[in-house]
């Protein structure tokens, strides 16, 4: 789960995302995949909260390994789509998929 919100409008979405991240491989590696599919409820300006699927596929890089806890940083690309009902609420959307990139910062215990 997690709360993302917008920089110049202030919009709010909170995924509930399942998630995988693996380097394919039995022993520690520096590289990693993470691969998430999940659901997405949303504010959007005025319009009521309302909820659409969210997915993204990145890579990562473990900036710390240890038995206690490891961090790591991904940069992945994402979606979210939006459904024709969810498009005429809000006006200044215009297609049902919008396309981001994201930079996360993570620690694991």
């Amino acid at each position: 789960a997690g709360i993302h919100r917008t920089v110049q409008r202030g919009d709010n979405f909170i995924p509930i995302y399942a998630t995988i991240q693996t380097s394919f491989r039995k022993k520690p590696s520096l590289v990693f995949m993470s691969a998430k599919i999940g659901y997405s409820f949303n504010t959007i300006s005025d319009s009521p909260t309302f909820g659409d699927f969210v997915s993204s596929i990145g890579v990562g890089v473990n900036l710390s390994l240890s038995r206690l806890a490891n961090s790591y940083i991904i940069l992945s690309a994402g979606s979210r789509y939006f459904n024709k009902r969810h498009i005429d609420m809000i006006d200044r959307l215009d297609q049902h998929y919008i396309y981001i990139a994201q930079l996360r910062f993570g620690v694991s215990f």
